[in-house]
């Protein structure tokens, strides 16, 4: 699901999935770097890298 949005007089789409699936990576103590790592690697993320 998409929402509009505005921001300094731009439309913004915002995929809401995307914004919960950050949320939860943020909230269990992933770092943005983490996220970017996971989504370079196709979903191949070793935890002890971190």
């Amino acid at each position: 699901m998409k929402k509009q949005q505005f921001q300094n007089g731009q439309l913004l789409n915002v995929d809401l999935e995307w914004l919960h699936l950050v949320l939860e990576a943020k909230a269990i103590g992933l770092s943005v770097e983490d996220v970017k790592a996971f989504l370079k690697k196709n979903g191949e993320y070793n935890t002890k890298n971190r």
